[in-house]
């Protein structure tokens, strides 16, 4: 199976080369020539079925396990979508990786109910995923889904006030600034931006949209998203 999925979807039209450092083209050519020279083009015509909207899901799995693990979330925005960059400021506020997060601060932080709580936003070429994974004491399962859905709801019917919207952005924005650091984050995320867009953004160009959102705008994303009625769920059961 996997070997048939490469054959109609790696071709040499959708090849991309990112390097990141202090070596000149003409240096990198002549790296590389030995092992692509020789390729024999191979462009083909592909496309998939664009995923279908299926009905929310609520699946419960026992376990022989001491926690509870709880995985909640919905359909988002595919990785054209003009409102993508609001959903990936939202999605950090919410439970991105930094410790200041809602979810970290008022669950985990707060009532330490959780081992590890997080949100995330995954963006494919048609469609998107967006969910919450938290890990608990079977007991305190749905306090903690609970305390969930009451963030989410926050979010759908406040906006952001002036200075959280700021806070919001420029954690953002940090977090984005210090992954330049990493030459090797840098050289796979150009690569996956050129083989999607064709082109890269300057920091410039992205600190410039992240700022241009507004707060009705998350707000609106937030009530588009984070919809109970059409979440789905995955919990597997502890002891």
């Amino acid at each position: 199976m996997m070997s048939n999925f490469i054959s109609r979807t790696w071709n040499t039209d959708q090849i991309v080369i990112s390097s990141v450092g202090n070596i000149r083209l003409k240096s990198l050519i002549k790296y590389l020539s030995p092992s692509f020279g020789e390729v024999q083009q191979n462009i083909r015509s592909f496309s998939r079925n664009t995923p279908v909207e299926v009905p929310a899901n609520h699946i419960v799995k026992k376990k022989k396990v001491h926690q509870s693990h709880l995985v909640m979330g919905s359909r988002a925005y595919h990785v054209h979508d003009d409102k993508r960059t609001g959903l990936i400021l939202l999605n950090n506020l919410l439970g991105g990786p930094g410790m200041s997060s809602r979810l970290n601060l008022n669950i985990r932080e707060r009532y330490g109910w959780t081992y590890h709580i997080e949100s995330s936003y995954a963006m494919f070429s048609d469609a998107g995923i967006w969910s919450v994974y938290l890990g608990t004491e079977p007991a305190w399962i749905d306090k903690c889904r609970d305390l969930v859905l009451k963030e989410l709801k926050k979010l759908k019917q406040d906006a952001l006030g002036t200075l959280q919207l700021h806070k919001a952005k420029n954690q953002l924005l940090g977090t984005l600034a210090m992954s330049q650091e990493n030459n090797g984050a840098v050289m796979l995320g150009n690569a996956k931006t050129f083989s999607i867009f064709g082109k890269i953004d300057s920091f410039s160009e992205i600190e410039e949209k992240v700022l241009s959102i507004s707060a009705a705008e998350l707000q609106e994303i937030a009530n588009e998203i984070f919809n109970e009625t059409s979440m789905h769920s995955l919990l597997f059961s502890g002891k």
